[in-house]
């Protein structure tokens, strides 16, 4: 980002997040459901839009994807430890 992009909305703030499927709740929604420390770390606040981004084609292109970060409430964050396990090599 140039000079002014930074001064008008600061450093561009990457975390890498392992991605699972959605629940039945917010399924059909252009949501993300994050837990409290990701919000913390990305500075943005449950409600906030995000921009999630894939890995580049063969052409270099990175797909993105603007959703609505939601903060995932204890319920949700314990099923899915539940489900899927709990490490970055879960699915």
């Amino acid at each position: 980002p140039s000079r002014w992009t930074r001064f008008f909305f600061g450093p561009p703030n990457y975390v890498a997040c392992r991605v699972q499927d959605g629940d039945r709740a917010s399924a059909e929604h252009e949501v993300c459901l994050l837990d409290e420390m990701t919000l913390e770390l990305l500075g943005v606040g449950s409600g906030d839009s995000v921009v999630i981004e894939g890995f580049p084609d063969r052409d270099g292109i990175v797909p993105t994807l603007e959703l609505k970060a939601i903060r995932a409430s204890s319920e949700v964050q314990e099923r899915r430890t539940y489900l899927h396990g709990g490490d970055m090599t879960s699915r």
